[in-house]
């Protein structure tokens, strides 16, 4: 990123972002079959809590058109008209931020290292693939009680559960 009035200042190439994630959902569920034998999700495959369909059409309110500009083709994303669209935008703002800091690049390993403190499923502190470190004390939180995020519901409050 570039720096602007003291600021690190990143450009999105919201396009690319907004084709990449319209080629994921498009991706197949893989059969229940098949996860068993232990063939994993496609990369890319994006998995959602149970959200509403309001969601769901923000998600997809945009479409890819071919204009011309100057003379020549160019793919321009167009909002659908009385569709609003901020969890599309959300998205692609939270993949890049994904990029910027290196989410998108880890591997399986460095992923069930992050998720053992975490008590995810299928992680196991036996594995040896996993380097263990002592769990520390979180820091207290600023005046905002002890569930200033609201309604987490335990371990999972990201995924819906």
């Amino acid at each position: 990123g570039s720096k602007k009035r003291g600021l690190k200042v990143w450009s999105v190439g919201t396009p690319v972002a907004k084709s990449e994630l319209y080629r994921w959902l498009k991706l197949d569920r893989p059969t229940d079959e098949a996860l068993a034998k232990g063939e994993g999700w496609p990369p890319g495959f994006c998995h959602f809590p149970r959200y509403g369909e309001e969601f769901f059409k923000q998600l997809t309110a945009e479409r890819l058109v071919t204009r011309m500009v100057k003379g020549f083709p160019r793919g321009v994303w167009e909002k659908d008209g009385g569709r609003r669209n901020e969890a599309l935008d959300c998205r692609v703002y939270a993949r890049a931020a994904a990029a910027v800091f290196g989410i998108d690049r880890l591997d399986e390993r460095q992923w069930k290292r992050l998720e053992e403190p975490l008590g995810v499923p299928g992680v196991t502190t036996a594995s040896p693939a996993v380097k263990t470190e002592p769990k520390r004390k979180p820091p207290p939180s600023r005046d905002h009680g002890d569930d200033w995020l609201g309604g987490r519901g335990g371990d999972n409050w990201l995924d819906g559960r």
